[in-house]
Order: structure tokens, then sequence, then C-alpha cells
């Protein structure tokens, strides 16, 4: 099955889009909950490195959909898109702090294997790109580790 949507502007659109609208309405439902952590820097800006990161998936996505012959291939990246939109909700809001942290580990490793197939299918580009969410997820787990 191809995946439905095959232009930029509009993958980037998508993405986007939905990662701000479920960004807005986890933080304004858990905002007396909110924890901040010494090690990461503050939500506003995890936020904003998290908008960029889902534009790395959508600029990626769209190399997948123009350079892979695989069907299969072309379903990773949209579903890892959705494995970190919905980190708040599987969370309970990022209250859990041991599911936020099997969750956030589960990022690391499915982003670092999505990663690691696009390099060696020949989309270098787009492995790097998802290796960006690998790097952060990796950082931010680490950061909020010590703090346990």
């Amino acid at each position: 099955m191809d995946f439905p949507i095959r232009d930029l502007p509009t993958l980037v659109l998508i993405f986007v889009g939905i990662a701000v609208i479920v960004n807005l309405f986890s933080l304004s439902y858990s905002r007396s909950q909110y924890r901040e952590y010494k090690n990461l820097p503050p939500g506003y800006i995890i936020g904003i490195i998290w908008i960029v990161l889902i534009g790395c998936m959508a600029y990626a996505q769209s190399l997948v959909l123009s350079l892979s012959k695989k069907k299969w291939i072309e379903w990773l990246i949209p579903s890892l898109f959705l494995y970190c939109v919905l980190y708040p909700f599987y969370t309970n809001v990022f209250r859990n702090e041991w599911i936020s942290q099997i969750a956030n580990v589960a990022s690391v490793l499915l982003s670092l294997f999505i990663a690691i197939l696009l390099y060696s299918i020949s989309i270098p580009v787009a492995g790097g790109l998802i290796g960006l969410t690998t790097i952060w997820s990796a950082y931010a787990t680490y950061a909020t580790w010590k703090t346990l």
C-alpha cells in the first residue's frame, strides 16, 4: 500500500501541524504537573526542538518516498512520528517517570533502527535526519535518568 501523501510541503504541514496541536494540548493539560529538569532546556525550547525534529522527519519521509522501491519502508517514518507525537499520552502527560524513561529508551532504539536501515539502503540523508531524533532522545534520556 502506497503512502498517501507524497509532496514535501504537505508532509511538513501535516507532520508539524499535528505536532503543534498535540504539544499545545498536552502542555495546557499538564502545565500544573510539568516538571522542569535541571539538565534539560525549558519546556518551550524542548517544544521547538521537537518541531524541528518533526520537520526533519517530514523531509526524510519525502526522500524515502522518492527514493525507496520497497513499500513497507514508506511507513517507518510515519510510525516513528506517531510514536513520538503520542508520547505525552502514553506517559500520562509526563507524570509517570518510569514509563517516560522506558518510552525514551524505546524512542532511541526505534529511531536508531530506522536511521541505520535508511542509511543501509542508500538513503543516507534521510538516515541522518532521523539520526537527529536518536541523538536528542538519547540526550533527553540521559539528562532525565539522573533525576530518578
